[in-house]
């Protein structure tokens, strides 16, 4: 999966087990899923975490999912598209669109989720929705007279971070002094040493992306000392009121 990725974003093409639906099988759609790029492994999270929180280590699988794969009397792309449904967008999408936007007393709306419109488009043909490596078929084919052919041929984007980017200029120092100088909260977590030896890959994985684990080490960083350790002004370089309020 590693491999098919990188290569298909070589060619513009933005590859997701979605697109590879009825090709695979369900374990490697669930491993797609749940690990894909970006994510942990079991076996890298045994050896990340420290021995106390090793006791509390998951599956890679993803129950949810697996239900929707073993359901009969549909097809492989609608299996997927109901777990994305039920699943990824009111937890994970949704969620952040509600917190970011109100975050900043912002106002958004979801238009393409009105419930009419998506009972019409679940019962429309697979070749509407995903055609091989082509998705959002039927929006493009819509909206083609409204948008310039430009947006139209763009490649599909996920909601990703540019991690590499980052590590490539002064975050990389940045990162390594706050989790060095903090070294005393990721004990209770990490094997620091694990931590370590991700900052000597960066910049030379092919198929691992070490600088997306280690922001992640870092943001986990951040969360527990603003909301655990309660450190507002250090951390978010605001005024406590702005926070409590």
């Amino acid at each position: 999966m590693d491999v098919l990725h990188q290569l298909v974003q070589g060619f513009g093409v933005a590859l997701q087990p979605i697109n590879l639906g009825s090709h695979l099988p369900n374990r490697v759609l669930s491993w797609g899923y749940v690990r894909g790029l970006n994510g942990f492994t079991k076996r890298e999270r045994s050896r990340l975490y420290s021995a106390e929180q090793r006791a509390f280590l998951g599956p890679n699988d993803n129950l949810h999912l697996n239900a929707a794969l073993s359901q009969k009397g549909d097809t492989v792309l609608n299996r997927l598209l109901r777990y994305e449904l039920t699943q990824q967008l009111p937890r994970t999408q949704l969620a952040r669109l509600d917190k970011m936007t109100m975050a900043h007393a912002v106002e958004a709306r979801v238009p393409f989720l009105d419930t009419n419109l998506v009972a019409y488009v679940t019962r429309l043909p697979s070749r509407f929705k995903v055609r091989g490596f082509r998705e959002k078929v039927l929006l493009k084919m819509a909206m083609r007279d409204r948008l310039p052919e430009a947006v139209i041929a763009r490649r599909k984007y996920g909601f990703s971070n540019p991690a590499k980017a980052l590590f490539r200029g002064d975050f990389r120092d940045v990162c390594y002094e706050e989790l060095r100088s903090n070294r005393d909260i990721l004990d209770r977590f990490f094997a620091y040493r694990q931590v370590e030896k991700l900052f000597g890959m960066v910049g030379g994985g092919f198929l691992k992306v070490p600088e997306q684990k280690l922001l992640q080490i870092y943001l986990f960083l951040n969360w527990y000392r603003l909301f655990i350790q309660k450190e507002f002004k250090e951390v978010a370089g605001v005024p406590d009121l702005v926070l409590e309020s």
